[in-house]
């Protein structure tokens, strides 16, 4: 029996909790000319809690989410309430032992505006939630669900075909998680989102890799790894580094193999990153 490998989902935390903040109080019409001191001091809640999570400051980041949330209730902002719950379950999710991911989502599903990017972005959690839990079968319907919702927003099309791949390679059908990836892939180069383009060639890498198509693998994972230079996402170059050493490994190259090992662990180390390399 092949070695399934599943790849870690995609889409960076921090940057989303970045363009959330952005959306706050402006989800559902116009945002006022001359926002209220209350909504700005939620917005900067939110920054600052993004600024944190990307730092790996999760409980620090919380605290600034959960801030940014008594502002907005304090007034009565559902949006800026869905925001700062998302942000929340985001960073719930990247803590370890943090057991409220799905509270802090249904909370924010209860309060987001039905068609709003808000609600897209609950959407893409409740489907990524099923990723991790295991409920592929809802996870594939909810991200179909969000590529219906998507249809004028090509860039996050590009993020729920990822994320769609991600549950059809998850639940054993490699074949449709290939062609959803490639879709992506074109899709995200078309966007000209980086991140999700690297995302997308990541997860190229390990289908092929399960596959045991090691020179496609290699092609795929060396261009991801160009392209997570590039973005500075220490985290990923770490592991599309580990992926080129099993490639390495598996076709017989020792040396090439031990190289990238050796390169995946200094990464991973100066990054405070902890995985285990092949």
């Amino acid at each position: 029996m092949k070695k399934q490998i599943l790849p870690n989902v995609a889409a960076l935390p921090f940057l989303s909790a970045v363009i959330l903040a952005a959306c706050a109080s402006c989800a559902s019409g116009p945002a006022p000319e001359r926002p209220s001191a209350v909504h700005k001091a939620a917005i900067e809640k939110n920054r600052d809690g993004a600024m944190l999570l990307e730092r790996r400051k999760y409980d620090a980041a919380m605290n600034s989410f959960r801030a940014a949330l008594r502002l907005s209730r304090s007034i009565d902002d559902r949006d800026g309430m869905a925001n700062a719950l998302l942000n929340m379950t985001r960073t719930c999710r990247a803590t370890p032992k943090c057991a409220e991911t799905p509270s802090l989502l249904a909370e924010a599903e209860s309060v987001v505006s039905p068609g709003t990017p808000l609600y897209r972005e609950t959407l893409f959690e409740r489907a990524r939630l099923a990723l991790s839990s295991g409920e592929y079968a809802l996870g594939l319907a909810t991200a179909n669900r969000l590529l219906d919702a998507s249809a004028d927003d090509k860039a996050m099309r590009g993020r729920a075909m990822n994320l769609k791949a991600l549950l059809l390679f998850a639940s054993g059908d490699t074949a449709l998680a290939r062609t959803s990836a490639n879709a992506a892939l074109l899709l995200n180069r078309e966007t000209e989102i980086r991140s999700e383009e690297a995302n997308s060639l990541r997860i190229l890498g390990d289908i092929e890799r399960s596959a045991r198509n090691w020179s496609a693998a290699a092609a795929h994972c060396n261009a991801a790894l160009e392209a997570d230079r590039k973005l500075g996402a220490s985290r990923y170059v770490a592991l599309d580094l580990v992926c080129l050493g099993e490639c390495a490994a598996a076709t017989g190259d020792s040396k090439a193999a031990a190289d990238f090992s050796k390169r995946a662990a200094d990464a991973a180390e100066a990054a405070g990153i902890t995985f285990n390399s092949p």
